[in-house]
């Protein structure tokens, strides 16, 4: 058995940067467990905020591709 065999997932809470996020994939890592208006709003982010943030981490980030 290989490691392709597995999903190797993570919570990956020292990346900040897409250099950062490439390097975790390029070590094998295949999903991430975040919460990304934490970078933004805080811990006591409101709902809003919450939505915001994971818009901006999609953006900063380039998720779209």
């Amino acid at each position: 058995m290989s490691l392709d065999d597995f999903t190797i997932l993570t919570p990956l809470t020292d990346a900040f940067t897409i250099a950062d996020y490439q390097r975790a994939e390029e070590a094998g890592i295949t999903g991430i467990l975040t919460m990304p208006w934490m970078f933004y709003a805080g811990p006591d982010a409101t709902l809003t905020e919450k939505v915001d943030g994971m818009r901006r981490f999609r953006k900063d980030l380039a998720l779209d591709g």
